[in-house]
């Protein structure tokens, strides 16, 4: 399990190599290409461009904030439609499901997997998080499809665990990292203890009744979802395509919070490998999704900033 300051991270299966020298991670570097988790660059159409990249984006040195949200969001915007004042309620909830007047730049027609950000409002940049001061709440906005895409289904309830037979399917993780702290040993912002749970609709708000009445709730040990099986989607009539849903998360505070530039927590969909190399999940950058301090506008590039 790497550890990067006092991060605490799920366990990746399929890393071939990790290594860590002067504060800097490199996952797979120069590594096999078909791991889903690598530190290269990867093109338009999910090609990789070198495998001697810097990072994860086509140009990790560029800080412009159109060039930085082109690559996490996959989605081909509307003319006058200006990154640097972005209005959300414009931009696709949806990143599984493209239409003609949503157009994707990278068509995925194998699978999908995204987890994003989300308010009541529409999509956002970062997970919305909120606090109230002896707890720390996010959530998560989970999209995920089988196939080429089919008619659109924005309905957030078709949530299941199918177990599809034979080969017509694609298995999914969802993981999550934050930054850990220990009672009386100190290190960072959040404890490994509390609650995950499923909703079907964005909450009201964000605190300690957030997983009320949640149709799947189970407790966080680490960054292990306890309870929560990976998800299977399948051609059908055997499986379920597409699932849509949000993930709420709880955790105890137990250390001094972040910088208002610093992530607290992530939440990222890994999707198999073997559908990865059929040319599944073209568009990696809706992958992950950080979760900031609720005041935070979070990394300085998405309002402009270098």
């Amino acid at each position: 399990m790497p550890q990067h300051g006092d991060w605490n991270m799920p366990v990746a299966q399929d890393v071939r190599n990790v290594g860590y020298s002067a504060s800097e991670l490199n996952v797979n570097r120069g590594g096999d290409p078909n791991s889903t988790l690598v530190c290269r660059s990867v093109g338009a159409q999910g090609e990789v461009a070198s495998p001697f990249a810097d990072g994860i984006l086509r140009n990790s040195y560029e800080s412009k904030t159109n060039e930085q949200f082109g690559n996490l969001i996959n989605w081909i915007a509307s003319a006058g439609f200006d990154w640097t004042a972005p209005n959300w309620s414009l931009v696709p909830t949806d990143p599984c499901n493209p239409s003609l007047s949503q157009p994707a730049q990278v068509v995925e027609d194998v699978a999908c997997a995204a987890a994003t950000g989300a308010r009541p409002t529409g999509r956002a940049a970062t997970l919305w998080t909120g606090t109230d001061g002896a707890n720390f709440f996010y959530v998560a906005r989970i999209d995920a499809r089988f196939g080429a895409q089919a008619e659109a289904n924005r309905a957030e309830n078709n949530f299941n665990f199918d177990q599809p037979q034979g080969t017509g399917q694609a298995n999914l993780n969802i993981v999550n990292a934050y930054d850990r702290g220990i009672v009386g040993v100190g290190g960072g912002y959040l404890g490994d203890t509390g609650q995950w749970c499923v909703l079907f609709s964005l909450p009201s708000a964000l605190d300690g009744n957030v997983c009320a009445n949640a149709p799947l709730v189970g407790p966080l040990n680490g960054t292990t979802l306890t309870n929560f099986s990976e998800i299977s989607l399948g051609v059908p009539p055997v499986g379920n395509p597409q699932v849509s849903f949000y993930m709420a998360f709880v955790r105890p505070i137990v250390g001094p919070p972040p910088g208002v530039n610093e992530p607290a927590v992530a939440v990222s969909i890994l999707l198999e490998p073997s559908v990865t190399l059929e040319g599944g999940d073209k568009f990696r950058g809706d992958d992950v999704a950080f979760g900031f301090l609720p005041a935070s506008a979070g990394f300085p590039w998405m309002t402009g900033g270098q």
